[in-house]
């Protein structure tokens, strides 16, 4: 991991509350891997100290990196107004990353809200190796989920849901996951918890193994604080640090039983 400066080179906004940074930070960009994650400070802030978390969306040319921001407080309302060639404090990559499935196992990944932001680096690394999995995107509205045309040009396979019908089909993305497991298939999933604990449910009922990406508050990013424990299954082990243990785990690693969202 490292501390670096980085540099603003694209503000896009998709949505309302949903934004793409676009980062110069070659130090990170090119040791990253799908699945990590970064710490991010506005600068020349005096009354918000924390820095916040936020998945590797993209790396381009491994010298830059994006990230998929939903404005929801002060520090990702600032965030959000940050303008090309504007520098910030960027930590990372930090954590794990997703462990590159066999291209011979079928493969289903299952996304909510922005909660899909570290499959769009991994799904280059899956074609990459040749593997193509199904991938189900859910959300409550088409603007919830505007980055969707990315993911439509990258994955062959795409089925997307949202609450109020403004785009897919009308429903919760679970509501849908039943009609696509199948003996064996292994399912990769990241969004809200009560999403997660569904998915628990379904892959113990079928015996599947699913890894996630779990997301949770942050304050160091490195594993001192414990702010962003969360409950284990393994009796030696009672809690698991999202940030140095994660943020990318088996589904078997969690007690879902326990874990209040």
């Amino acid at each position: 991991m490292f501390e670096a400066r980085g540099k603003i080179i694209k503000n896009q906004r998709l949505s309302d509350r949903i934004f793409i940074l676009t980062i110069d930070c070659e130090v990170v960009a090119k040791n990253a891997n799908p699945g990590q994650f970064v710490m991010l400070s506005p600068p020349k802030i005096t009354n918000l100290t924390l820095r916040r978390p936020f998945s590797l969306y993209n790396v381009i040319d491994d010298k830059q990196l994006s990230i998929l921001l939903k404005v929801a407080g002060k520090g990702t309302q600032l965030l959000s107004t940050l303008t090309p060639e504007v520098e910030l404090s960027l930590h990372g990559p930090l954590g794990n990353g997703f462990p590159l499935p066999n291209p011979s196992k079928k493969l289903l990944i299952v996304a909510g809200g922005v909660g899909a932001a570290p499959f769009y680096f991994f799904a280059h690394k899956l074609k990459n190796n040749h593997i193509k999995p199904i991938f189900l995107l859910g959300g409550k509205t088409k603007n919830e989920i505007p980055f969707y045309e990315d993911f439509k040009k990258i994955f062959d396979s795409i089925f997307i849901t949202t609450e109020d019908g403004t785009i897919g089909k009308k429903g919760m993305i679970t509501d849908y996951l039943n009609d696509f497991i199948e003996d064996d298939i292994l399912i990769y999933a990241s969004g809200p918890i009560p999403m997660l604990k569904k998915i628990a449910l379904i892959a113990e009922k079928n015996d599947l193994d699913w890894f996630l990406s779990l997301e949770s508050y942050m304050a160091c990013g490195v594993g001192a604080c414990l702010s962003c424990v969360v409950p284990a299954k393994n009796e030696q082990q009672k809690y698991l640090r999202c940030c140095k243990d994660g943020p990318i785990f088996s589904g078997k690693q969690i007690a879902w039983e326990i874990y209040d969202c």
